[in-house]
């Protein structure tokens, strides 16, 4: 019997969403049926495609509620247990799978019990995001049980073990989760040299002899931009050259406070530049150009742009919280880095200055662990 996987998550995230998208092209590839469920026009909805992943809507219409998100979790549902359905009786094994319990995963529990009404039986996979569990989770750790028991969800994944674990003492509950890393065809990363480099950040609009630091995330509060932007700012006040920070991803309130914060430093301010780009696909050109990458988040459960930016052997640094921490083992020149005593000082001594002095950076060399003392 062959698979068919009918699966959903946000369509216009650019990180869990992105790695959904991911699993699906890397499964469709390899001969797996897929259907994806979306509410809008999916962000890697060309990839999608080529990769011949099947996309269809889920929307229902309410003049009452024309913005309710209930609404569009029940059009989800539909569609779900439509194309379960379907694959179903064409004699496929069907596996629905939701990134993210709340409202998508909660969707296909919806499809679930639509299917076995009509006697027909199909399994369902869970992947959770960070925010279901450090955030949603401990408001609404009954509704995260519940979504999560056995009787009904035939998997969970985790993209590292710190979050399976997380996952566990919520839910307290020793059920296995399957850890598997976010798919990344790392041979797609091409790094560049110093030339290369500078040639690419003037056709970006960047200045060329700048260090460029980046930071490419969902600038939520959770990733605490103003934590980024201090960095930053230390860093501009010692550098022997201009310091270039390039934040890549959508204008929200936490970034638009933290940027507004720069005025009362002036004096170490006059040193750097921020660039912001916007929600931008492709983002690898921005890996490619910089100097450097960091990530503030108190919490990721993986953090796929920090794995883009190795794949390009850029240096990065990254909070203590980040499981793509896991990925490197002990041997390798791991430092644990204070904020904020020894952050500006590892930065500079073993990035600004080290990496710039060579061709191409070896990336497993060069992973800092930053912590808050």
């Amino acid at each position: 019997m062959t698979m068919a996987v009918v699966s959903t998550s946000p369509s216009n995230f650019a990180g869990a969403a992105a790695v959904h998208c991911r699993i699906l092209c890397m499964l469709a590839a390899r001969g797996v049926e897929c259907h994806f469920i979306v509410t809008g026009t999916p962000f890697y909805q060309a990839e999608l495609i080529r990769s011949g992943v099947t996309i269809h809507t889920g929307r229902v219409h309410s003049d009452a509620y024309p913005e309710s998100d209930a609404l569009a979790a029940a059009g989800i549902a539909k569609a779900l247990y439509e194309q379960g359905r379907h694959a179903a009786r064409n004699g496929r094994e069907v596996v629905l799978c939701g990134t993210f319990l709340f409202p998508f995963f909660q969707s296909v529990l919806t499809a679930r019990r639509l299917l076995a009404r009509e006697g027909l039986t199909v399994r369902t996979v869970a992947i959770p995001a960070g925010s279901d569990i450090w955030q949603v989770g401990y408001q609404l750790p009954e509704l995260v049980i519940d979504a999560l028991n056995e009787d009904e969800c035939s998997a969970v994944i985790a993209y590292s073990h710190s979050f399976a674990l997380e996952i566990q003492q919520l839910t307290s509950t020793e059920r296995p989760i399957a850890v598997t890393r976010p798919p990344l065809d790392v041979a797609r990363y091409e790094p560049l040299n110093r030339r290369d480099r500078r040639l690419l950040r003037r056709q970006l609009g960047l200045r060329e002899n700048a260090f460029t630091l980046l930071s490419c995330c969902n600038m939520r509060p959770v990733k605490r931009i103003d934590v980024t932007i201090d960095i930053a700012l230390r860093l501009a006040a010692v550098s022997p050259v201009e310091v270039t920070l390039l934040l890549v991803g959508p204008r929200t309130p936490h970034l638009d406070r933290a940027l507004a914060s720069i005025a009362a430093h002036q004096s170490s301010a006059r040193n750097l530049s921020i660039v912001t780009k916007g929600l931008c696909y492709p983002t690898m050109p921005y890996h490619q150009v910089a100097d450097a990458a960091i990530s503030t988040s108190v919490h990721d459960s993986f953090n796929v742009s920090i794995a883009e930016s190795l794949a390009v052997g850029c240096p990065v640094l990254v909070s203590a919280s980040n499981g793509v921490a896991e990925v490197f083992s002990e041997s390798l020149r791991n430092m644990v880095v204070q904020y904020p005593e020894r952050s500006l000082q590892s930065l500079r001594d073993n990035v600004l200055i080290a990496p710039t002095e060579m061709e191409l950076v070896s990336a497993s060399d060069h992973l800092l662990t930053l912590v808050w003392t």
